[in-house]
Parts: C-alpha cells; structure tokens; sequence
C-alpha cells in the first residue's frame, strides 16, 4: 500500500507533520506546507524542524489548517470510496 497511516492520522489530527524524506511520505506531503521533511540520517536537522515548529504558534497553526484540508480532501472515506469505484469503472470499461 505504501501510505503511513502515522502520516494520515497526523494530517487528520492537524498535527505538523516532521518526517523522514522518503518517497512515501514526500508523495503525500508538501515541504514547508505540511510540515518538515529531514533526510532520514539528519537527526540535528529533525531536532531543529521540531524546536521551529515549537517555537512558531502562527506557523503551527497554518500548517494545521493546511493538514486537516489535505486530509479532508485525499483521505476522507467518501474520497476514497468514490476513487475506488471510479477505477472499478475505468477497468471495467476497458475489460469490455
């Protein structure tokens, strides 16, 4: 499947998001307007992305709003339930 459902549940949340820069995640996410992605062995640069965040309310604060829209838009049931049945109905038309 690929997509951490951690990342999923953190947008939902309206949590920042501070993730490895792995492909998985940086398909899902957008640098600096979900959060941070660090590449996966920078440790200083996970504790500096988190100290930024903690220290800026305001910026929390956008990305949360930002965090809860994406999660709205790309992972809600609805959207992935009418998604599903979009694919059954692109195959099933081609299958014919």
């Amino acid at each position: 499947e690929g997509q951490p459902f951690t990342v999923i549940e953190a947008l939902a949340a309206g949590v920042p998001i501070v993730a490895s820069n792995i492909q998985a995640i940086s398909n899902m996410i957008t640098e600096g307007v979900h959060g941070r992605m660090i590449a996966l062995d920078d440790t200083p640069g996970f504790a500096e992305a988190i100290s930024e965040l903690l220290a800026d309310p305001e910026r929390r604060s956008q990305i949360s709003q930002a965090n809860r829209t994406l999660a709205l838009q790309r992972f809600d049931r609805a959207v992935f339930r009418e998604r599903i049945a979009e694919l059954y109905r692109e195959h099933g038309r081609a299958a014919q």
